[in-house]
């Protein structure tokens, strides 16, 4: 686990997007598990790591499980279509944050402390 600790405004999310490849890197390499992370594939930096902002999704009609289980779309390949396995994997995650018994609410009606439990379940699938 890793805590990086800064007053506002002196660059950490902006590293943090940086190592994600939301925004190009003015200086440096980055290297992720001995791989220059220019070298990784989109997709396989989608199953190497995961990210939670603070900034909450649009999700209209969906539930807990939707959202969580949108974690697992890096490893659905071309198609892109969730498995029983997916969800079965999204259910475990909602445990692991203790939101279980939150699975078929609906995710706008959460506090935002609850959507950043979910939210971060789906950076566990």
């Amino acid at each position: 686990m890793l805590g990086l600790v800064g007053s506002n405004g002196s660059g950490k999310s902006t590293i943090l997007k940086t190592v994600a490849g939301l925004l190009k890197a003015l200086g440096g390499r980055i290297v992720i598990l001995g791989r220059s992370a220019e070298e990784i594939p989109a997709s396989e930096a989608a199953r190497l790591m995961a990210s939670v902002w603070t900034e909450k999704p649009r999700t209209e009609y969906m539930t807990c499980l939707d959202v969580a289980a949108g974690g697992r779309y890096p490893y659905t390949g071309k198609t892109g279509i969730l498995t029983e396995e997916d969800y079965a994997v999204a259910e475990r995650a909602l445990a692991a944050v203790r939101m279980e018994d939150f699975s078929l609410r609906d995710f706008n009606e959460l506090s935002d402390g609850q959507k950043q439990r979910v939210l971060l379940a789906g950076g566990l699938c």
